[in-house]
C-alpha cells in the first residue's frame, strides 16, 4: 500500500488547474479591437486610428451597370481604370444596407400640416406623412449605400490625398463628404452587422 493515493493527487491537481482557469479574467471591450479611437470635431471630421493614422470616408455615387449599354459600360470601366492609375494610395470601397431615413421629408410635411389653411391641404399633408411613416417602418425598405475609405499617416498627407481624389474621380465615383453623425452611423453599422437599423 502506497503512502500517497494517486487518484487523490490527480483530483487535487485538476482542482488547482480549474481554480487557475477560473481566476483568469478577460476585460476586453470592443474598443480594444476597433482600429480607430476618435472622430475629430473640426471641419474635416477625420477619423483617428489607434496607430495615429487618419481615415476619411466619402459617400460614393454609383452607376447602374444593368441599365447601361455596352459602350457606356466600357466608358465607365475606362474611367474607373484611370481613377485607379491616378489614385496611388490604398482605398476601400464599402457597400452596406441602411434603413431608410426620411426625417427631413417628415419635418417638411409636419410643417405643411401646421401651416395648412384648409381641411384639404391638411388632409393631403397628413396622407404624405402616413406614407412616409409606412416606408420608414417597413423593415424590407433599405437603401444600398456605397462608401470610399482612404487613409493617410498625417493630416497633410490626407489633405493631399483628398485633393487627388477630387481631381481624379472624373465623374466616375463622385465622392461626397459625410457628416460626423453619418460616419458614426456607418462605423456602428460595420461593427454591428446584425442590427436592423
Amino acid at each position: 500500500m502506497a503512502l500517497i493515493d494517486e487518484k487523490k493527487v490527480k483530483q487535487k491537481k485538476s482542482q488547482i488547474k480549474s481554480k487557475k482557469r477560473k481566476a483568469v479574467q478577460y476585460d476586453h471591450t470592443v474598443l480594444d479591437i476597433l482600429p480607430y479611437k476618435e472622430i475629430l470635431d473640426d471641419d474635416s471630421a477625420l477619423i483617428v486610428g489607434t496607430d495615429n493614422s487618419y481615415y476619411q470616408i466619402f459617400k460614393v455615387i454609383t452607376h447602374a451597370l444593368n441599365l447601361s449599354n455596352q459602350e457606356e459600360k466600357n466608358r465607365l470601366m475606362m474611367r474607373f481604370a484611370n481613377f485607379n492609375r491616378l489614385m496611388d494610395s490604398d482605398y476601400k470601397i464599402i457597400s452596406t444596407l441602411f434603413h431608410i431615413d426620411n426625417s427631413p421629408q417628415k419635418q417638411y410635411w409636419t410643417q405643411k400640416v401646421n401651416q395648412a389653411k384648409n381641411a384639404q391641404q391638411r388632409k393631403y399633408a397628413m396622407e404624405q406623412l402616413l406614407v412616409l411613416n409606412r416606408v420608414e417602418d417597413d423593415p424590407s425598405q433599405k437603401n444600398q449605400e456605397h462608401f470610399l475609405v482612404i487613409n493617410a499617416k498625417s493630416k497633410e498627407n490626407m489633405r493631399n490625398l483628398v485633393e487627388t481624389l477630387y481631381r481624379s474621380h472624373n465623374g466616375m465615383i463622385e465622392p461626397q463628404g459625410l457628416s460626423v453623425q453619418k460616419k458614426e452611423q456607418l462605423i456602428f453599422r460595420l461593427n454591428n452587422q446584425n442590427t436592423t437599423r
